[in-house]
């Protein structure tokens, strides 16, 4: 009788086990089915329009502030060619009377810089960027970017926000013939990317399950005030 009733005991106790299984594992696959799935997938869809609402805000942008850039740099470049040594009172000066001729809604500052053949920024009316090496500083960036650039050829950059202070800019080069590069960049009023910032807060209290969204540029420096990436986050995005 006790070895019957030890495999009965043993016996419930394995169906219930098993009973207790298949129905973690049905509620688990019914949870990831039909809850944690849907809900993923329109969290990911909500983010998502909010990145197409800032990539067409920023093409907006690029499509407003280039045109200015490329006749700023015509310009300084054509009287960097033709003139005697300017000084750097004289350059600033033509920089700012050309600006004043142009559409310069929300731009707060023009700034413009002479990088040297090694990548040094030699001279330049803002100061903080005086001496930094663009070559040591972005080695890669500067390899494709600026090497191959031919003289008289130019590139502008699309809108980006300045590292440290996040402020929007948008920056162009052109090659001189003496093989030094013209920069010239625009500061931009924040005022113009307020809506982005405010659309980010929105969407974190729409979304129920959205606890924080951390903006970061490609230097992985933060839009605003959120937390730094720690390097196991920087080397998994670099890999996407």
């Amino acid at each position: 009788m006790r070895v019957i009733f030890v495999r009965l005991f043993l016996t419930a106790v394995f169906m219930i086990i098993g009973i207790s299984l298949v129905v973690t594992f049905s509620i688990n696959h019914f949870h990831q089915k039909y809850v944690f799935k849907p809900l993923f997938e329109n969290t990911i869809t909500f983010v998502s329009s909010y990145i197409n609402q800032w990539q067409r805000t920023v093409k907006a942008f690029d499509t407003s502030y280039k045109p200015v850039v490329k006749d700023l740099l015509n310009v300084l470049a054509s009287k960097l060619e033709t003139s005697d040594e300017l000084s750097d009172e004289q350059i600033t000066q033509l920089l700012t009377d050309k600006l004043e001729t142009l559409s310069s809604e929300y731009i707060e500052r023009a700034n413009w810089y002479l990088i040297n053949p090694n990548g040094v920024i030699e001279r330049t009316n803002y100061a903080t960027d005086l001496g930094l090496n663009l070559a040591k500083a972005v080695p890669r960036y500067w390899k494709a970017r600026f090497e191959p650039l031919k003289t008289g050829e130019l590139f502008i950059e699309g809108l980006s926000f300045e590292y440290r202070t996040n402020l929007p800019r948008i920056y162009g080069y052109r090659r001189l013939s003496n093989g030094w590069i013209l920069e010239v960049g625009l500061a931009l009023d924040p005022v113009i990317v307020n809506d982005l910032w405010q659309s980010v807060d929105e969407l974190t209290q729409k979304g129920e399950y959205i606890e924080r969204i951390s903006l970061y540029g490609a230097s992985f420096a933060p839009f605003g005030q959120y937390p730094p990436v720690d390097d196991e986050e920087k080397q998994y995005f670099s890999m996407q």
